[in-house]
């Protein structure tokens, strides 16, 4: 009988580290080719890639246009790598939940590990068809709204109102990926198969639904604001116009948001796995 106790700070700094270099790994292996495919077009400047961060963007534009097939191959090329770091990613995953679960296993990590990576996959398949059906339905519904207001209103209160179904479609897909985590936690926590975890998570999300919903709205939003911050520090200070030290410092700046981003992620987990343990 499985008792609770609180996850230990060491294997939580672990399970963030796996998750941090996982992610860099993952996002050079990916953006490295397009990046050698864009500055190939300014090469030859002195300046190099630094020009492509010039305000007017008038040399990144001309790099996209002159290297538009290039961009387009590589685009279809980057596909099965993607799906490959996707569908492994599921091992640092199950490394973040074991890490942040309030439970006490006594099993082998390994035993466990084997016998519950195949119900996160099974909860991804199937938390991803769900995402596909509700985009289309809701893609589907704005643009259906959007042509049925168009003799009645005039044109920027149709394009207003046809956004309604995309409010809900986005409340919706929200409330999948709050599911999707309820039941990964208890995946783990207890060893349940998907489809007994996934009614664990819809009870969890009935009877506490308002601290639910806070604690994970409140988390996803500091983790993006974090990513959004690094993003717009990449691009306001571009390390490769800076150079030196500047750059440095700028690059040490945004991996440190997006460890934050990565920290309110495990945090958030930790919060679904103790309501898990319940």
């Amino acid at each position: 009988m499985s008792g609770i106790a609180a996850p230990a700070r060491g294997a939580l700094g672990r399970a963030l580290a796996v998750q941090f270099v996982y992610r860099a790994l993952g996002a050079w292996l990916i953006a490295l080719p397009f990046a050698r495919t864009l500055g190939a077009g300014v090469a030859e400047f002195p300046r190099g890639e630094a020009l492509l961060y010039e305000p007017g963007a008038y040399y990144l534009l001309d790099s996209l246009l002159a290297e538009r097939v290039t961009l387009t191959a590589l685009t279809g090329a980057v596909l099965w790598p993607l799906a490959v770091w996707m569908l492994l990613s599921l091992v640092p995953l199950w490394l973040t939940l074991d890490a942040v679960r309030w439970t006490v296993r006594p099993e082998p990590a390994g035993v466990r590990a084997r016998r519950e990576l195949p119900s996160l996959l099974l909860l991804a398949g199937v938390t991803s068809l769900i995402r596909l059906l509700t985009l289309s339905v809701t893609l589907g519904s704005v643009l259906s709204l959007r042509s049925t207001l168009d003799s009645s209103l005039d044109e920027l209160a149709a394009d207003i109102v046809s956004l309604a179904p995309a409010v809900l479609g986005l409340a919706l897909l929200l409330l999948i990926s709050l599911v999707q985590d309820l039941a990964r936690t208890a995946v783990v926590a207890h060893g349940h198969h998907a489809a007994s975890a996934s009614l664990l998570a819809l009870g969890l999300l009935r009877t506490r639904s308002s601290t639910l919903l806070v604690r994970y709205v409140s988390f996803t939003l500091l983790g993006a604001l974090a990513l959004a911050l690094g993003a717009a520090l990449m691009i306001w200070r571009a390390p490769v116009a800076l150079g030196g030290g500047a750059a440095l410092g700028v690059l040490a700046l945004q991996q440190l948001l997006v460890l934050g981003s990565l920290a309110m992620r495990v945090a958030w987990l930790s919060h679904a796995s103790r309501m898990a343990a319940g």
